[in-house]
């Protein structure tokens, strides 16, 4: 299985929450969802493009990446 996710498409709030997942109420509106991490569980997640995302995001990205831990 295959999860993509078109990396400079989003702002770094909504990418953190697109990633990372997040929990029902954790902003006005959210029902709480799995983030793309979670959903690729042992499977390929692919970062399109993840080089024209935001110093921020990259630096959240390359911490999941490397500890292995969401």
């Amino acid at each position: 299985p295959l999860t993509q996710v078109n990396t400079p498409g989003f702002r770094i709030e909504l990418a953190t929450e697109k990633y990372f997942g997040s929990v029902f109420g954790a902003f006005t509106g959210c029902q709480g969802h799995l983030g793309a991490f979670l959903r690729a569980g042992t499977a390929v997640l692919f970062l399109d493009e993840c080089f024209e995302v935001a110093p921020q995001l990259q630096a959240l990205l390359l911490t999941a990446l490397s500890s292995g831990v969401i």
